[in-house]
């Protein structure tokens, strides 16, 4: 089976030469349909306190088409999103809930008050807190969290190709762009700019999500 590494670096390969911004969550998912079971997407725009929560994802059961009663069944996920997110806020969480889609089932599932609690306990947690807990090595205690963690960033490696990156970091530092300007160019969140300069944090992130798939296996072998 494909892991989530190499499915992201499926989706990142294919998007590494992309000229035109912002990245179409409907491009992501056509992608996702030959990554993975899932064969249909839905985005949807709910009422929702965004203030806790922006968006969701589902993987349904396999459900009858509109083709009729006995039509053809196929696997759908939906992708809820609140309705009260600016454009590029809106495009962001539906990438970054897309990216679900690639989560390993058995951890990415929050079935138990016990993992719901500790999820919201470290997504309340400022970057530089993550950075030191997940800095330490991936746990039992840190994997849950970090993988919706995760969930922010590989969106940011999707909507941001590393050769566009470095061109647009080259036009920074010779002041033809500002922070301002580069999230409006890739139509990200403003609060990501600085993320996409700093490359200790890009590192950072690939470092952490290749990591991420090794401790997946690592812990699957030990079970075996």
């Amino acid at each position: 089976m494909m892991h989530e590494a190499k499915k992201l670096s499926k989706i990142l390969e294919r998007l590494s030469d992309k000229k035109e911004f912002p990245v179409d969550p409907n491009q992501v998912a056509e992608m996702l349909c030959g990554l993975t079971p899932i064969e249909c997407f839905r985005f949807i725009k709910v009422d929702m306190d965004d203030n806790v929560l922006k968006g969701g994802f589902v993987n349904t059961k396999r459900l009858t088409t509109l083709a009729g009663l006995y039509g053809d069944e196929i696997n759908i996920a939906c992708v809820f999103y609140s309705r009260n997110l600016t454009v590029s806020e809106e495009r962001f969480c539906v990438i970054k809930e897309l990216m679900h889609a690639i989560d390993p089932v058995d951890i990415s599932t929050v079935n138990k008050p016990e993992h719901l609690i500790s999820l919201i306990q470290h997504l309340s947690l400022s970057r530089e807190i993550l950075y030191g807990k997940f800095m330490k090595g991936i746990t039992e205690e840190t994997i849950r969290p970090l993988v919706d963690t995760m969930g922010d960033w590989r969106a940011l490696l999707v909507m941001v190709p590393e050769k566009e990156r470095e061109a647009v970091i080259e036009s920074y530092k010779k002041n033809e762009i500002t922070k301002e300007g580069i999230a409006a160019y890739f139509e990200i969140p403003k609060n990501y700019a600085d993320a996409i300069i700093d490359n200790d944090f890009w590192d950072f992130i690939m470092t952490l999500w290749l990591g991420l798939d090794e401790f997946l296996d690592h812990t699957k072998a030990e079970a075996a």
